[in-house]
């Protein structure tokens, strides 16, 4: 009895990893609609998976935008790909519309609520009154990201500027989302069948540890695949918009006539400050001039003497 168990155990850990192995490196192409996900002996097909897919609530627009759904009749079909889309938009405005447009955008996202738009990132930086830049970073519902950045641009036009540059980009993560479930499949049944044995008569302790061992670690990687599909689901469900703001560049600015000014008010002090360098100078210098000046007069002294007694010597 104790050997069968113990061979049971191993066999079924044997069979998830290899499932999991098969599903990881067997085929490195999407999944065809006939296509089915060979989990321990039984099959899966695509279609249950669909079901469980939390994207029911997504309208038809929003998962024609997400890739997913049928965009001809408006019914939810099963998905041949799941995309996680990111947009980005470039936005110039007058520097004392900068901040207030950006509070706008902010404020409408907080007014949808976090199930719809939810704020990533905020920050405006001010280098002076007439340079002004922001960053703002949100993560929204497909649909009602769609209606936002429909407004961009009249929210622009009414503050004064416009949309300088925009881009669109999309990681596709139907291979990842389908591997994870297949894994996350073999991994249920297997701890099925680890429940089932011990639920067996006749085991002993030894044979229960083991079991429970080999259940314990089944259960941390169903957790894992589990947090990672919802983790990726959530990333297909909400779409990132990353809106950057610029204030305009004037030929003439308070920023470019600031220097000057600046000079101005600093002349005083400039000249104030050099004074002071010569003043240092003297007080470091003329310690050294004190014992320096005599030294020099009796050396030159001192010469004149002996050049009278040599002329002297010479006349005699």
């Amino acid at each position: 009895m104790r050997n069968w168990m113990l061979a049971a155990v191993a066999v079924l850990a044997l069979s998830a990893c290899e499932d999991g192995s098969e599903h990881d490196g067997g085929n490195n192409g999407y999944f065809s609609a006939e296509d089915s996900i060979v989990v321990t002996g039984s099959r899966v097909d695509r279609a249950s998976f669909a079901a469980e897919a939390p994207l029911q609530d997504i309208d038809a627009e929003a998962q024609t935008e997400a890739g997913i759904g049928d965009p001809g009749n408006g019914e939810q079909s099963a998905p041949e790909t799941y995309l996680a889309y990111r947009y980005a938009y470039g936005l110039r405005a007058p520097a004392e519309a900068v901040r207030p447009l950006v509070q706008q955008h902010q404020q409408t996202c907080e007014a949808a609520g976090p199930s719809l738009c939810q704020i990533v990132n905020s920050n405006v930086t001010e280098a002076g009154s007439d340079r002004v830049s922001a960053r703002l970073v949100i993560r929204a519902e497909p649909g009602w990201l769609a209606t936002f950045r429909d407004g961009l641009e009249a929210d622009a036009e009414n503050a004064g500027g416009e949309v300088t540059s925009s881009s669109q980009s999309a990681e596709d993560l139907t291979r990842p989302i389908l591997d994870t479930q297949a894994r996350l499949d073999a991994q249920i049944q297997l701890r099925e069948r680890l429940t089932g044995l011990l639920d067996r008569q006749g085991a002993n302790i030894e044979e229960l540890i083991r079991v429970e061992r080999e259940l314990a670690r089944v259960n941390g990687d169903i957790e894992s695949a589990t947090a990672q599909l919802r983790a990726m689901r959530a990333r297909v469900s909400m779409s990132i918009a990353d809106l950057t703001y610029q204030s305009e560049i004037r030929p003439i600015s308070q920023s470019t006539v600031n220097p000057v000014g600046e000079a101005v008010r600093d002349f005083a002090g400039i000249v104030l400050g050099g004074l002071a360098v010569m003043i240092r100078l003297i007080a470091g210098v003329l310690p050294w001039l004190i014992l320096v000046i005599p030294a020099i007069w009796l050396l030159a002294r001192w010469r004149r003497s002996v050049n009278r007694r040599k002329a002297a010597e010479k006349a005699k």
